[in-house]
């Protein structure tokens, strides 16, 4: 499956993050010399309550480093795997530069696709939302170039045994990944509506 991933400048619904496998890298959040990871060690309602303390100093954010790119493509995904990586613009923020540097770094191992967005908040959440329905409208224009490479085969039409051996090569590539999602992502989300006696 493709990897999507944004950053924690970016605005993305949490049910889009669950429904479209969206990954986010989190940012840095400084207060004076204290610093925290976005998401992992300072939740939103967490960092409103800082602010609201006027004892803390006024917060500064960094974008992630290369190095925290890097683990966190090996952490969500396989050595193999295509990753896109959707940033907020290079114009505002480092992130795009490290997560470039981090895909340099990769290169032979993952196959890490940077792109600057050149905006950001919720346009860029849509972005990797439209990532994700580009790949799904893939896989059905694929299961409709496997059908008619079938008729073609079974009229016997000239160049029909070797369009159906390619479509099925394609097939065999892309579908895997979907099954994965299925199995890991969107069956796990479901059972949580489910009684025991549904899921059996």
């Amino acid at each position: 499956m493709l990897g999507i991933v944004t950053d924690g400048a970016v605005d993305v619904p949490s049910e889009w993050m669950a429904e479209f496998a969206i990954k986010r890298i989190p940012i840095n959040v400084h207060f004076g010399e204290k610093t925290f990871i976005q998401d992992e060690e300072l939740t939103m309602g967490e960092f409103y309550k800082m602010v609201d303390d006027k004892s803390n100093p006024f917060p500064k954010t960094s974008q992630p480093s290369p190095h925290q790119f890097v683990e966190f493509y090996k952490k969500h995904f396989k050595p193999g795997d295509t990753i896109l990586s959707i940033h907020i613009t290079s114009k505002l923020s480092g992130t795009y530069a490290s997560a470039v540097a981090a895909a340099e770094e990769l290169k032979g191992t993952y196959n890490v696709i940077t792109f600057d967005s050149l905006g950001g908040s919720l346009g860029v959440g849509f972005m990797c939302r439209a990532a994700r329905q580009m790949e799904h409208q893939k896989g059905r224009q694929m299961v409709g170039e496997f059908a008619d490479a079938i008729q073609t085969w079974e009229h016997r039409e000239a160049g029909a045994q070797e369009r159906l051996v390619k479509t099925l090569r394609a097939l065999a590539t892309f579908y895997p990944s979907h099954i994965w999602k299925e199995d890991y992502l969107l069956s796990p989300l479901a059972g949580g509506f489910l009684t025991d006696e549904d899921q059996r």
